[in-house]
């Protein structure tokens, strides 16, 4: 679902700061979650793709 959500609501385009900030900490702790549960899985994950 979060792909979803990335493909249609461009977070640098936000029409709001508070929509960009929003969608920014977002992303961020999508990817932490993404990480942990790769990490729990014993799958190294690239800092950077």
């Amino acid at each position: 679902e979060y792909n979803r959500f990335y493909a249609e609501c461009s977070v640098f385009k936000a029409d709001t700061e508070e929509q960009k900030s929003f969608r920014v900490r977002l992303s961020e702790q999508t990817g932490k979650i993404i990480k942990k549960a790769m990490k729990l899985l014993g799958i190294d994950v690239p800092e950077r793709m």
